[in-house]
């Protein structure tokens, strides 16, 4: 926990800073996952307007400011910019100042960090295409792998996450066969079992199960609040990790309280 008392001064600087790298990190986000859900390398060339297709200068790509001074148009040809760009990079950057305070100045707070992104563009792609790209769930995998030998017992951690995730994915893979032969399509796609399995690694036995659970009344509420079948699941999956991160181990300990 970052220090509020003593030194107050020095705990506003950490969470300004932390949501200032989120909101950068938030357009980041932005600018991969509509790239990736159009089929075009994230890694390449300058952003441009949707719209005209003009190159974006300085002016267009603050993060929050930009958006607020040019009231939501291209400064160019004035056409509406989705409101989801500026929904997306005020809540990373809140996200990242969330952790910052959870978890202090540490690599545990990097490491989540970077995981929130992937997780953020892997949403971002779901809602547009059904997809989740493999390449936010490698990028999650190397982040967990890389932080292993910072923390104690980095063997036990491995196989412990290793083991969750397989036991998890197979289990929701045997579930999502059984509803699609029941319901005759596909009820849960590949990429969302593989990131269930991800985050299996990550979170390990009792928070992998309160991720999956929390997941499903996630993705049932959007799909009673959108009135729809079929829904990305990805974005509920997102939701769902970034409250199991925050306040997970806290629900989950006052949950087994109750049986002692």
């Amino acid at each position: 926990m970052l220090p509020m008392a003593g030194d107050l001064l020095f705990f506003l600087y950490i969470l300004t800073l932390s949501g200032v790298l989120g909101a950068v990190m938030g357009s980041f986000a932005n600018c991969v996952a509509w790239r990736l859900a159009r089929g075009e390398n994230p890694w390449t060339g300058r952003s441009r307007c949707a719209a005209c297709g003009h190159l974006l200068g300085v002016p267009d790509l603050v993060p929050v400011v930009s958006y607020l001074v040019l009231r939501g148009r291209c400064r160019h040809c004035g056409a509406r910019v989705c409101t989801r760009y500026l929904a997306v990079e005020v809540f990373t950057g809140l996200l990242y100042a969330a952790m910052a305070v959870r978890w202090g100045l540490s690599v545990q707070t990097v490491q989540y960090w970077l995981l929130a992104t992937a997780l953020i563009v892997a949403a971002l792609v779901d809602l547009e295409r059904f997809e989740i790209p493999d390449g936010c769930l490698i990028l999650g995998l190397l982040v967990w792998l890389g932080g292993l030998p910072f923390g104690p017992d980095a063997l036990d951690r491995l196989l412990l996450g290793l083991g969750t995730a397989a036991v998890m994915g197979a289990a929701v893979l045997l579930l999502a066969l059984g509803m699609d032969r029941r319901l005759g399509e596909e009820s849960l796609g590949g990429g969302d079992i593989k990131l269930l399995a991800l985050l299996a690694c990550w979170f390990g036995p009792a928070l992998g199960l309160f991720h999956l659970i929390l997941s499903c009344l996630v993705g049932l509420v959007f799909a009673l609040a959108l009135g729809k079948q079929r829904i990305p699941f990805g974005p509920a999956i997102a939701l769902a990790a970034f409250a199991t991160m925050l306040v997970g181990p806290q629900v989950v300990n006052w949950y087994l309280g109750l049986f002692v």
